[in-house]
C-alpha cells in the first residue's frame, strides 16, 4: 500500500494576482484581499533586479523584458483599490478539502490597514 499525505486542517492555499489581474482571455480575475506592501516595496524591486532567471523567464513566456516597471504599475493599480501606495491581491483557493476561513487575512486584519477585503 503506498502512503497517503494528509491535509493538515490549519493550512490555505493562497494564489497571488495573475500578470495585470487577468485570465487567458483577458478576463478580470476576482481577488479575495489585497495586502498593503507600501512599507516594503521597494525593496522588493530591489531584489527582483537581482532575480536575472525571472527576467529570463518572464521575457520568454510572457515577452515581457520590463517587469520592475510593471510590477510598479500593476502594485500602484491594487493599491490604489485600497488607498494606499502599493498592493498585492490575493485569493484563497476554498476547494476541497480547503479551510474557507482566510488565516491569513485574520493575521492582518490586527496590524493596521495591511489587508483589505474585496468584494466578491
Amino acid at each position: 500500500m503506498g502512503s497517503r499525505t494528509t491535509h493538515d486542517q490549519n493550512s490555505s492555499s493562497l494564489l497571488c494576482d495573475a500578470i495585470q489581474g487577468i485570465d487567458y482571455f483577458g478576463r478580470p480575475l476576482p481577488t479575495g484581499f489585497i495586502v498593503d506592501v507600501s512599507a516594503t516595496f521597494e525593496k522588493k524591486l530591489a531584489m527582483l533586479a537581482c532575480h536575472e532567471s525571472q527576467r529570463m523567464w518572464l521575457r520568454r513566456q510572457h515577452g515581457l523584458d520590463e517587469y520592475l516597471d510593471g510590477c510598479r504599475r500593476w502594485s500602484a493599480a491594487r493599491g490604489q483599490e485600497i488607498g494606499v501606495p502599493y498592493g498585492e491581491a490575493f485569493t484563497q483557493h476554498c476547494g476541497h478539502p480547503y479551510p474557507h476561513d482566510n488565516l491569513l487575512l485574520t493575521l492582518l486584519e490586527g496590524h493596521s490597514s495591511l489587508a483589505h477585503d474585496t468584494p466578491h
